[in-house]
């Protein structure tokens, strides 16, 4: 077997020392001592503890203790703390079993040093079929598909957004998918710029004729657009099409160039297994760029403020690149209530496709100066370049939804910024990093499902090898994704690094009491201006919603007429305060619906399920249904007997009930529910996690025979008349 990798026991051994001590995500200085002093977790000594003067070394993962001289290793403070190491343990013998993930860069590389890569010989890319090129952002990959193309015939390029195809369309002068009246005259377009998502228009209408092929098939920021495939922007079984068009096309391909600042062994993985290794090359321009400073501070809010009095010098457009989009809204509300709504934009998703979005988009470099704020997520982040002269750029990055690699992409759009600066979230997370485990994972899922629900007996094809081939690449992204965001920061700070920038850490202790109020009445006031308007606005359904062009779908009406339709059809009632507030809560629509699975017979449940694979739906998004009825179903009989507040249990009974049920179900929550190693076994702990899932929740009574532990009935009540 492999040698035994202890990182991830050990990080989540880290975590909860961490957790225990009060100092998870703190500020650390240069010498990786976390600035806020903790007790001393030692018993053998006496000092005064109502003056903390110990230090937890989040770099070293130590404990030093000035008032008795002393340091303690990590295994030492856990100990100390009550920790049960050997609840870290168990994944060892797994893990021995596992084969090692391969490194993220193919050992097969070619390494050049170029400023511009534009200026690399043809020869060099005509050594092979394909190239895969890795090529820091700003060294001219556009500039050299625009060189390779101008000797081709018939050449497609394919990204990933709609407005960076726009933008590669203008700079390769090259048709845009959009402009084709028709589906048929996109496989007329000699020279064509097409969105993954659009890549089934490329299949002819007429039976029996081939796809088109190309002299040559470039693949923008190809990473992300493998990435892009795995993604919620497709619909039923259009993934699995787009999958298997692109495959085909890299397939008939005369020549194929992937190009991407971090490109690396997702794409050398998907190429070679098509065109095999002898085929491929990976060139690798390892030319360092002096990008300046990089601004890395610890706490957003200090940021902000830092960002307030660049924008109070009017000196130019301050811009944020932001990774999630209610963050993004209430940042924008917060500056168009200081500085007054002409004077912000801000593009998300709620409204890059509005005229206004979309006319501030195409012309960026002329519109952009005439902001004193720019404010924008992903919906842009990665499509456009903006050589505009920007005072500074500011990236707020917290754990979700994007990775390192995404956050540069974002940071990066802005080429020509005086300052740049970055929130990244310090914590640390445990995800699977092994692309054949997460693999199996799904696979095993999907065959156990088919076996419940006797796909065969029905006719229903199980498991084809076109679902097969996209979990793959499903699992390979999901693994590359996990390996960042466990350690969000420090990866980011890598490519920074790899990338040419000197990292600055700036001191900002504790925290901004102004900026954060601001933050929250901004907040709450974009919350009950939704409220308001979803309860009072007319229903407009996902097809209506659909219907309706961009500048529509961006007015907020529309919006939360979508959200209204959404409620009333989950609770099949009319909508009220209360339904709002529920749904909003969490994880209302899912919880709701996997509380009424609980009353649904098994037969219908795994009808659903055959539907789902009869409809092509892959193997990484289908809900098995009738599995995970049957778990919980198990749970409620076997720990209470029936879905009842009345039935008050003992820790010891609890204990016992449960510790039956994990010995039947501990693998099927890791599979089914996403249960991590790394989560508390405790039975109650356990419990209580699988209740929330049901919107449910443990409450602790006190009785004679001390704690008793129950459903909540007020809880059960609710959920029962949302039924």
């Amino acid at each position: 077997p492999a040698p035994y990798n202890d990182d991830e026991p050990r990080r989540a051994l880290i975590a909860d020392v961490e957790l225990a001590l009060g100092v998870n995500g703190m500020a650390i200085n240069d010498k990786g001592f976390v600035r806020k002093p903790v007790a001393c977790v030692a018993q053998n000594h006496e000092h005064d503890d109502s003056r903390p003067a110990a230090y937890w070394n989040a770099e070293g993962h130590f404990l030093h203790c000035h008032k008795c001289g002393q340091s303690y290793g990590l295994n030492t403070v856990a100990d100390l703390l009550g920790i049960d190491r050997q609840q870290y343990r168990p994944q060892k013998q797994q893990r021995q079993r596992q084969a090692q993930p391969r490194p993220h860069t193919p050992a097969k590389r070619q390494r050049v040093n170029y400023r511009y890569i534009s200026e690399l010989p043809t020869a060099t890319l005509n050594q092979r079929r394909a190239t895969i090129l890795r090529s820091p952002i700003g060294t001219g990959k556009t500039e050299l598909a625009k060189r390779l193309a101008a000797g081709k015939k018939r050449v497609l390029v394919i990204s990933h957004r709609i407005a960076l195809s726009k933008s590669l369309s203008n700079r390769l002068e090259f048709h845009n998918y959009l402009e084709a009246p028709q589906d048929d005259d996109l496989l007329r377009m000699d020279h064509l710029v097409i969105v993954a998502n659009s890549l089934h228009k490329l299949i002819p209408r007429r039976a029996g004729v081939p796809l088109p092929q190309y002299d040559m098939v470039i693949i923008d920021e190809c990473e992300q657009v493998l990435g892009h495939l795995t993604g919620n922007t497709f619909e039923r079984d259009e993934a699995i099409t787009a999958h298997n068009v692109l495959r085909a096309l890299v397939r008939n391909a005369g020549q194929v160039l992937a190009l991407d600042a971090h490109a690396g062994r997702l794409t050398w993985d998907f190429l070679t297994e098509i065109l095999g290794e002898d085929k491929v090359q990976f060139i690798d321009n390892q030319h360092k760029l002096e990008r300046g400073t990089l601004k890395l501070w610890q706490h957003p809010d200090n940021m902000i403020a830092y960002a307030d009095a660049l924008i109070a010098q009017d000196e130019g457009t301050v811009v944020f690149a932001v990774s999630g989009r209610k963050h993004a809204r209430t940042l924008a509300r917060r500056y168009q209530e200081r500085l007054g709504a002409d004077a912000v934009m801000l593009i998300c998703g709620d409204n890059s496709k509005s005229y206004e979005a979309q006319r501030f988009i195409n012309n960026i470099n002329q519109q952009l100066p005439q902001k004193r704020v720019l404010i924008y997520t992903p919906s842009l982040g990665t499509g456009i370049d903006i050589q505009a002269p920007v005072r500074a750029i500011f990236g707020i990055f917290h754990q979700e939804p994007l990775d390192a690699y995404d956050c540069h992409q974002m940071l990066g759009r802005c080429r020509q910024a005086q300052e740049r600066h970055a929130y990244v979230s310090a914590i640390e997370g445990n995800r699977e990093t092994d692309a054949d485990i997460i693999y199996d994972r799904y696979y095993t899922n999907a065959l156990q499902t088919a076996r419940r629900c006797s796909f065969d007996a029905f006719g229903t094809q199980q498991l084809a090898d076109d679902h097969k081939a996209l979990l793959k690449l499903v699992a390979r992204v999901r693994a590359r994704r996990n390996r960042s965001l466990n350690n969000l920061l420090g990866h980011f700070m890598a490519l920074a690094r790899r990338d040419g920038f000197s990292l600055q850490l700036p001191q900002d202790e504790g925290h901004n009491e102004r900026v954060n109020a601001q933050m929250k009445d901004a907040r709450e006031a974009l919350q009950e201006e939704e409220r308001a308007l979803v309860l009072s606005v007319a229903p407009v359904s996902p097809e209506e919603f659909d219907a309706a062009n961009g500048e529509l779908q961006a007015k907020p009406e529309m919006r939360a007429g979508l959200k209204r339709w959404w409620i009333e059809e989950t609770y099949g009632q009319t909508i009220s305060g209360e339904l709002y507030d529920h749904y909003n809560e969490g994880r209302g629509r899912t919880q709701l619906l996997q509380f009424c699975d609980l009353f649904i017979t098994p037969s219908r449940l795994q009808a659903q399920d055959r539907h789902q694979a009869e409809s092509d739906i892959p193997l990484h998004k289908r809900g098995h249904y009738s599995v995970k009825q049957a778990i919980l179903s198990d749970l409620i009989r076997t720990v209470f007997g029936e879905l009842s507040p009345e039935v008050l249990l003992t820790e010891e009974e609890l204990n016992a009930r449960m510790g039956d049920y994990l010995a039947r179900h501990e693998n099927d929550l890791r599979r089914y529910f996403n249960r991590r190693p790394d989560n508390s076994d405790t039975p109650k702990y356990v419990l209580r996690w699988l209740l929330r899932r049901l919107g449910l929740n443990l409450k602790t009574y006190r009785s004679r025979r001390g704690d008793v532990y129950g459903i909540d009935a007020d809880l059960l009540a609710q959920m029962l008349s949302y039924r």
